[in-house]
Parts: structure tokens; C-alpha cells; sequence
């Protein structure tokens, strides 16, 4: 069976696949316009030019063509990296198909179908995975978070109710404030919901909160004086 035969070669040439054929000595005798065109080199200006200068081959590859040429065992690689040109390279799954008939000539079957786009949708597929996956967990810990938040919250308003004293009202509304501001950290976290708002702010308020916060942990014997 000569796989050059006119039947044969309209069905290699009608495959997606690239196809090249090779001699005993890695010369190319047929190339598929699919093969063209993942190397950019028309197969009858390539026609009679060892694979190498196609594509430089590692050692590795070399030997395992030459040695499949000479066991008769065909074999496949996976993600092989190729570099037809020094700018440009590919990521390809080889499949390597010795062709020997008694009497005849040994060719090497290669077949090449390039996985780069494959693999890049495999990476964006499996980070999406892991962006949903962290937002489920985001989600999660913002309910444990906002749950003890709210009583906590709940807790100082009580505490508003009793007999006001001057200490009594700052300490409720230190909790308040910091309980409202890790439920606006929460939920900046998950995304914003709603747009951006541009406000005035009384710097003289800020600095009045941190003192606050500050002389609420202080340590005794420790005096705030503000001017």
C-alpha cells in the first residue's frame, strides 16, 4: 500500500490535522496544507529538507523518531513545545507512526496537532473555577462575619438606653463606628453593589474618632490632650 497514491494523498490533504511524512533519513517527502500552515513553509519548497531544518529538533525527539524507524514501534508525546522559528514557537501533541512494508522503504508517519489554544482555554476555564470558588468563600465568611457584627451592634444600641454617662456614650459609639466599618470592609470585598460616592468629610471628625479609639485602649496612667 503506498500511502502517496492519489486516493491516499487527497485524504491527508483534506485533514485538519497536520501530516508529514518522512524518509529514513528524516527527510520530508509530503507535508498536508495543514502542516503548511502550522509552519508556514509551503511542502514543495521544503519537499527533499531534513525535519531539522523545519523544525530544530532536541535531541530527545531526534532519537525517538530515528529509534521508532528502527523498532517499528510507533509513539505519542504530549504538549511537545516546537520552535519553528526563533520567534515563534508552538505547543503540539505528536503522534509518530512508522510505515514499513517488506521490500520497501521505511517511512515515519508524523502527525502534529497544536494544543496551545486548547491549553489556554484549559488555563482560563480552571481560573474562572477558582475565581468562583473564592467568591463562594468570600461569601461565606462575610455572613459568619456580619452575623456577630450585628449583635454586636445591637448590644452598644442597648447599651445607649442605660443611664447616659459621658464615658458610657463614647465607648457605644467607638463600637458602633468600628461594627459599621467592618460591615462597609465586608462588603467592599465581595464587589461593589452600588457606584461610588463623593462626599465632604470633617477632617476634625477623623481625628476625633482616632482619639477616641486610642484612649480606649491606653493603658492606665496614659493622658490624651488634644489642641
Amino acid at each position: 500500500m503506498d500511502p502517496m497514491t492519489p486516493h491516499y494523498r487527497s485524504l491527508l490533504e483534506g485533514l485538519t490535522t497536520s501530516v508529514m511524512l518522512l524518509d529514513e533519513s528524516l527527510r520530508l517527502i509530503f507535508m498536508n496544507p495543514a502542516g503548511e500552515m502550522l509552519f508556514e513553509h509551503s511542502a514543495r519548497r521544503t519537499a527533499g529538507h531534513s525535519i531539522h531544518d523545519l523544525i530544530p529538533l532536541d535531541e530527545g525527539l531526534r532519537t525517538g523518531l530515528l529509534e521508532s524507524l528502527k523498532t517499528g514501534r510507533p509513539f505519542t508525546e504530549r504538549e511537545r513545545r516546537l520552535t519553528p522559528s526563533p520567534d515563534r514557537s508552538i505547543t503540539a501533541d505528536l503522534t509518530v507512526t512508522p510505515l514499513i512494508e517488506a521490500g520497501r522503504q521505511r517511512l515515519l508517519l508524523v502527525e502534529m496537532v497544536q494544543v496551545d489554544r486548547q491549553l489556554r482555554i484549559t488555563r482560563e476555564e480552571h481560573l474562572l473555577s477558582q475565581q468562583a470558588a473564592t467568591r463562594a468563600l468570600l461569601r461565606g465568611l462575610a455572613h459568619e462575619i456580619k452575623n456577630p457584627l450585628g449583635g454586636l451592634r445591637g448590644a452598644a444600641q442597648l447599651l445607649e438606653r442605660e443611664p447616659p454617662t459621658q464615658a458610657l456614650c463614647e465607648y457605644t459609639r467607638i463600637i458602633i463606628g468600628e461594627a459599621d466599618r467592618l460591615q462597609n470592609l465586608v462588603d467592599r470585598m465581595l464587589g461593589p453593589n452600588s457606584l461610588p460616592r463623593i462626599e465632604t468629610l470633617n477632617l476634625h471628625e477623623v481625628l476625633e474618632h482616632i482619639r477616641s479609639l486610642v484612649g480606649a485602649e491606653a493603658p492606665p496612667g496614659v493622658r490624651l490632650f488634644t489642641d
